[in-house]
C-alpha cells in the first residue's frame, strides 16, 4: 500500500482558489502521451530542485534518475509542470514525509495531502508551510 503527496510550485499554481485548485487537481497529469511523466525536466526549476535533493536519501522507482534494485527507500515520482506526485510506502513514509516536507519549505513549494485533503502553501515568512484550506 502506498500513501500519496503532491508537492506543487506556488507561483504556477492559483491554489488559494479551492474550486480553481480542485479542477487543477483533477486535470493534473491530463497531459499528452508523448509526456514523459518520469521525467523531472518537464517540471519548474523550484521542483526539480526539490526532485534532486529529495533523491538523495529517497532515489527514484523510474525515470532518467532511477536507482535500481529492492531498495526500501524507492519513491515513485510523477512529474508535471507544476507539480510532483510522489507515492510512498508505509514503510518509509513518515521518514522521507519529514524530508518531503523540509524540501518543500526549503524551495518555496506547496504541498497537498489527497488522503486528509489539506492543502499547504509557504507562510508569509518563507520558514515553514501552514495549512490553507481542506477541499471539500
Amino acid at each position: 500500500m502506498s500513501i500519496d503527496l503532491v508537492i506543487f510550485d506556488p507561483l504556477k499554481v492559483n491554489y488559494k482558489d479551492q474550486r480553481h485548485f480542485a479542477q487543477w487537481l483533477d486535470a493534473l497529469f491530463e497531459v499528452e502521451e508523448s509526456t514523459d511523466v518520469n521525467d523531472p525536466s518537464i517540471a519548474s526549476a523550484p521542483l526539480q530542485s526539490w526532485f534532486h535533493a529529495m533523491r538523495v536519501d529517497f532515489p527514484a522507482l523510474n525515470g532518467p534518475f532511477r536507482v535500481l534494485g529492492d531498495n526500501p527507500q524507492h519513491l515513485d515520482y510523477c512529474f508535471s509542470p507544476a507539480a510532483v506526485d510522489v507515492s510512498y510506502w508505509l514503510s518509509n513514509y513518515e521518514k522521507a514525509a519529514e524530508k518531503t516536507w523540509a524540501e518543500a519549505v526549503r524551495f518555496g513549494l506547496g504541498l497537498f495531502d489527497p488522503q486528509s485533503g489539506v492543502v499547504f502553501a509557504p507562510n508569509a515568512n518563507g520558514d515553514d508551510l501552514e495549512e490553507i484550506y481542506t477541499l471539500e
